[in-house]
C-alpha cells in the first residue's frame, strides 16, 4: 500500500464535520458537530457497534487492521486568581473558568477539540483467524493537561485546561474460508462505555466525550488481494452478497489497480477514493464546495476573522491558507475538465 496515496482521504474522513462555516464556536451550526462515524456508548439508543465484512483471495496471507477515530477533548479557558512567574506555582484553586482569555495579544476561548487515536491489531494469519477470532480491548484516557499562557513579560495570568474522559472499546477480527483461496474477513468495533440513564444531565456533548468520533478501519493484506464489493467479478458476486456492513462501507484504497488495502468508511465512497488535487486545504464543512467556502471566508469582516482565528488551531490554519490563495488557485477551485479514463482491465 502506498501510504501517501491515502493519507489525504484518511484525514478527510477523520475531520469531516469537525468545524463548520462560519468557523466560530458560537455559530449555531457548530453546536452539533461530528455527524459521521460516531460509535456511541451502549444504551443511549444510538449505534454503539460498527462492523465491516469483505472478501479476499489469499492462502497464508497476513492481515493488519487499524482502528482510527477522534476522541473529544474539552478545552477550558481559565484566568488565574493572581499572576505567577512559574507554571509550577499554578494550583487548582487559582484556576477560574471563563469563556475567553487573552495573553500576549492572542485570544483563547473555551471549546471542544479532538485527539487523534489509532488502535492497531496486526499480524493476523488468515487461516488462524478462520479457526479462532481475535479480540482486543483498547482504553484511552482520562487525561488532563494544563497549558500556561504567558504574557510578553513572562508572567502567567491565564491558562488552558484540556481534559478527556475515559474511552474503552473492543475490536473483534474473524475470518471464514469460503473456498480454497477465498476468505471473508469480518471486523467489528464495540464501544464498551455505558450510558448512565440515572445521571441528571446527559447532553450530547457529555455523550460524545465517551464516544468514538469519525471512526473508520484501514485493513492491509500481505500475501493476498481484496475483492471490490462495489464491482466484484462475476465469480465472486455470490460471496460478496453475503457480506454484512453496519455503519461502515469497505472500498479498495491506495493506488488505482492495487488490492492490498481496504478502507472501511462511515461515508459511502467509490473504490480508490481521492481528494481532488485542486483542493488546497481541508475545510471540514460536511463535504461543502471548496470554492464557495473560500469565497465566503474572504468576505468575512475583520471582527469575524478574529473570532474564527481564536476558535481553534484548525480554523486559524483555514483562515491563513485561504487568505494566501493566489488568483490561479482560486480559478482552479472553480472547476477543471478531465478526460474520461478507459478501463482496460475492469475488476
Amino acid at each position: 500500500m502506498s501510504t501517501d496515496s491515502i493519507n489525504r482521504i484518511l484525514e478527510a474522513l477523520l475531520y469531516e464535520g469537525y468545524v463548520l462555516y462560519p468557523y466560530r464556536s458560537d455559530a449555531l451550526k457548530n453546536r452539533q458537530r461530528w455527524n459521521f462515524g460516531i460509535v456511541h456508548p451502549e444504551g443511549c439508543n444510538e449505534r454503539s457497534r460498527i462492523q465491516t465484512e469483505c472478501i479476499a483471495l489469499c492462502k497464508d496471507a497476513v492481515l493488519n487492521v487499524d482502528l482510527r477515530f477522534l476522541q473529544l477533548q474539552k478545552r477550558q479557558a481559565c484566568k488565574l486568581a493572581r499572576p505567577v512567574r512559574d507554571q509550577r506555582e499554578i494550583t487548582p484553586d487559582l484556576l477560574q473558568p471563563v469563556d475567553t482569555v487573552e495573553a500576549a495579544g492572542t485570544s483563547y476561548e473555551t471549546w471542544e477539540e479532538a485527539v487523534e487515536r489509532t488502535s492497531p491489531v496486526h499480524a493476523l494469519n488468515a487461516k488462524q483467524l478462520s479457526a479462532s477470532a481475535v479480540n482486543a480491548e483498547v482504553t484511552f484516557g482520562p487525561e488532563s493537561i494544563l497549558e500556561p499562557l504567558p504574557e510578553q513579560d513572562g508572567t502567567i495570568a491565564a491558562a488552558l485546561s484540556r481534559s478527556t474522559d475515559v474511552i474503552r472499546a473492543s475490536i473483534q477480527v474473524s475470518a471464514a474460508q469460503v473456498a480454497d483461496d477465498l476468505f471473508k474477513f469480518s471486523v467489528s468495533v464495540n464501544n464498551l462505555m455505558r450510558f448512565d440513564k440515572a445521571a441528571s444531565v446527559q447532553s450530547r456533548d457529555n455523550i460524545l466525550m465517551r464516544s468514538l468520533l469519525s471512526a473508520h478501519l484501514v485493513m492491509e493484506l500481505a500475501g493476498g488481494r481484496f475483492i471490490s464489493l462495489l464491482d466484484p467479478p462475476e465469480e465472486y458476486q455470490a460471496a460478496a452478497a453475503t457480506c454484512g456492513n453496519d455503519g461502515l462501507w469497505p472500498v479498495l484504497a491506495g493506488e488505482e489497480g492495487t488490492a492490498d488495502c481496504m478502507l472501511a468508511s462511515p461515508i459511502i465512497l467509490y473504490d480508490y477514493p481521492r481528494v481532488a488535487p485542486e483542493s488546497v486545504t481541508p475545510f471540514f464543512d460536511g463535504a461543502e464546495i471548496d470554492e464557495l467556502l473560500a469565497l465566503r471566508i474572504l468576505t468575512l469582516t475583520d471582527e469575524e476573522k478574529v473570532r474564527m482565528a481564536r476558535a481553534d488551531e484548525f480554523t486559524r490554519r483555514i483562515l491563513e491558507r485561504t487568505a494566501s490563495l493566489s488568483e490561479e488557485e482560486l480559478l482552479r477551485l472553480h472547476g477543471i475538465v478531465r478526460p474520461a479514463e478507459r478501463e482496460d482491465n475492469p475488476r
